[in-house]
């Protein structure tokens, strides 16, 4: 007999990059204003992303903050900023 629970367990625990909850950090908005597409791996999750000129695309906040260092890669100024101790939210500008 098979068990479709352990199955489930097995999905649940692919997700989990670490212990310290890093997969659980909030997403930030990020604008790219160079002039080619680029390509970044994500340093906490290793996802994938791939900007395109004047595109915003959502990242995890742990992969976000080394993410700022690239030159044309910004937070999206209406939301979120970056600071050298970790994310700060903001209100839109008004």
């Amino acid at each position: 007999m098979s068990c479709c629970g352990k199955m489930r367990t097995v999905l649940g625990d692919r997700n989990d990059k670490n212990s310290d909850g890093a997969m659980d950090a909030p997403r930030v908005d990020l604008t790219f204003s160079g002039v080619r597409a680029i390509v970044v791996t994500g340093g906490v999750t290793g996802h994938v992303y791939r900007f395109v000129p004047g595109a915003t695309l959502r990242v995890h906040g742990g992969d976000a903050a080394s993410m700022r260092q690239i030159p044309g890669l910004r937070p999206k100024s209406s939301s979120v900023s970056l600071t050298s101790t970790g994310l700060e939210i903001g209100n839109p500008a008004v």
